[in-house]
């Protein structure tokens, strides 16, 4: 909050505290996971399928020499699709108390 007096601003810090909030956002741990379990629970279904998809059909057209990586496609897509259940159970618990009903 800034208050004039005399002419004068008073909460010369207000500059520096909201720079230390905008820090202390960017600090907050933003993984793929974090996010899609903050998402709704579609989200995360349509990201492992996009995954699945991009992992499966589309990188192979593309010539690497190697195609090791190929065998790990199912477990990046069902890792991507844990967060689905997590989410759609936040979202569940929120609008149960949100309501206060079952």
């Amino acid at each position: 909050m800034l208050i004039r007096t005399k002419g004068r601003a008073r909460g010369h810090n207000q500059r520096r505290h909201f720079a230390e909030e905008k820090n202390f956002v960017a600090r907050k741990d933003e993984s793929i996971l974090n996010l899609l379990v903050e998402s709704p629970w579609w989200v995360g279904v349509l990201v492992s399928v996009a995954a699945f998809v991009f992992l499966r059909y589309i990188l192979p057209s593309i010539d690497f020499g190697s195609m090791a990586a190929l065998g790990a496609t199912p477990f990046v897509a069902l890792v991507l699709l844990i967060p689905a259940p997590i989410a759609a159970l936040n979202s569940w618990y929120k609008r149960k108390h949100r309501t206060g009903k079952e």
